[in-house]
């Protein structure tokens, strides 16, 4: 019984895989391309999305080096 609820478990958390995959692959591509803005014109202010994502990577390894 035990083997079946953890496949149950397996199952429904596949799609949150899926998404998260998914997003991570589309902010990837966002941060790909404003770096060729950039790169092509220097003077190319960032996206609020790309300062936000920024900030939050930031501060997760802040938290990584300080646990």
């Amino acid at each position: 019984m035990a083997s079946v609820d953890t496949t149950e478990e397996a199952k429904q958390q596949e799609p949150e895989g899926e998404a998260a995959a998914v997003a991570a692959a589309e902010r990837k591509r966002m941060l790909e391309s404003e770096k060729g803005n950039i790169e092509r014109k220097a003077s190319v202010d960032i996206k609020s999305e790309s300062k936000r994502l920024r900030q939050e990577m930031l501060k997760r390894r802040h938290r990584a080096r300080v646990l």
